[in-house]
């Protein structure tokens, strides 16, 4: 199961969710959902984009060990529920995670043979979308801040796969990715006709 399992990372802004949406055009696969104790940003739908949950509901799984990873990143709780892993893993198609650099080193250390990925940009890029998305100029300042130290990321032993997602790269990106993920997967992941 674990080579099936692809683990995506990067900084804020890169645009993990948008290569992950053209990657479900080209391969079949389930995505894991994780939790966050953050509120939902205008167009996200709990249970689709994450599962929005209270921080008390948080902490108390956490407390059960119910999480394969968690993070505290912007001040907000983030974690992969264990079961909704397992949970994914009983079928054939790619199990994808989108996590921090921090989930990603969680989740090696229990799947070894997990594809991980860690998406970048030019740093102008990911400064200009990130203040096309946000409107809290506060967080604003707190995200640009941040986003040096998660470009880090990519250094990470637990990075196998680096993958530029500057502009116009949104569609080679995806289709990297998954030409990788089929290849060490070593069999055709169903891939969807366009």
């Amino acid at each position: 199961m674990s080579e099936r399992l692809l683990v995506i990372a990067g900084p804020s802004g890169v645009g993990k969710t948008s290569v992950v949406a053209a990657m479900s055009q080209l391969i079949a696969m389930k995505r894991v959902i994780t939790c966050t104790t953050r509120a939902p940003r205008p167009g996200e739908i709990d249970g689709v984009h994450y599962r929005f949950l209270p921080r008390e509901n948080f902490l108390a799984r956490l407390k059960r060990h119910e999480f394969a990873e968690h993070a505290t990143v912007h001040q907000n709780l983030y974690g992969t529920l264990r079961e909704d892993i397992n949970h994914q893993a009983s079928c054939k198609e790619a199990v994808l995670l989108i996590l921090d650099i921090q989930g990603v080193e969680a989740i090696a250390k229990l799947y070894p043979e997990a594809q991980t990925f860690f998406l970048t940009a030019p740093m102008a890029q990911l400064i200009r979308r990130l203040k096309q998305r946000e409107t809290d100029e506060q967080l604003l300042k707190l995200r640009i801040k941040a986003l040096r130290e998660e470009m880090l990321g990519a250094k990470s032993p637990a990075i196998k796969n680096i993958i530029s997602n500057g502009d116009g790269e949104l569609e080679k990106a995806a289709k990297q990715i998954c030409d990788i993920v089929e290849k060490n997967v070593g069999y055709s992941l169903k891939r969807k006709k366009k």
